[in-house]
């Protein structure tokens, strides 16, 4: 309790919230490189979604889980198992004011990068094109509800879903 009050003193105190400082969105695909002589690539693929704030966030975090949500999910199952492509393979959604994004990450060897990136662009537009199977939807949607739940018991959790929103 000491540290606390020394480091934010008695919280009683009026603070302005920050400015968002969010960039303009991208008019189109964009591609960021930074060159790295490891054996193993992180790589980052980042499309635009809704902030914290609109009604569409939960749906999104379904259509996360489906894509890379563990290990019964689509990419999972199709970049890691099915091609041996990926260490691993998942999905986020990042929610700041004003918008948001749908995270894909995984890890790859290096020389595996490129193909890696197509099988991802691949199991995104076979979702697309052939849309989910029966129950699909309904299994991720429990995946996520039980995620929620979980974290109801984890203060970090709590804390950072409250002060998201707060901010």
């Amino acid at each position: 309790a000491a540290a606390a009050r020394e480091a934010f003193g008695s919280g009683g105190a009026s603070v302005a919230p920050p400015e968002p400082t969010t960039g303009a969105p991208a008019k189109g695909p964009a591609f960021t490189y930074y060159r790295c002589d490891e054996r193993r690539a992180t790589l980052r693929i980042l499309h635009a979604a809704p902030s914290y704030s609109d009604p569409e966030d939960v749906p999104l975090w379904v259509l996360g889980s489906l894509l890379g949500g563990g290990p019964t999910s689509r990419l999972f199952l199709g970049v890691r198992e099915a091609r041996g492509l990926a260490y691993d393979v998942a999905t986020d959604y990042l929610l700041f004011h004003g918008e948001g994004y749908l995270e894909i990450r995984t890890s790859v060897p290096t020389e595996k990068a490129v193909e890696t990136v197509d099988a991802v662009a691949e199991e995104v537009g076979r979702l697309v094109s052939d849309g989910t199977a029966a129950g699909e939807i309904e299994r991720f949607v429990a995946t996520v509800q039980t995620g929620m739940q979980a974290n109801l018991d984890v203060p970090d959790e709590m804390a950072s879903w409250y002060g998201v929103r707060s901010l």
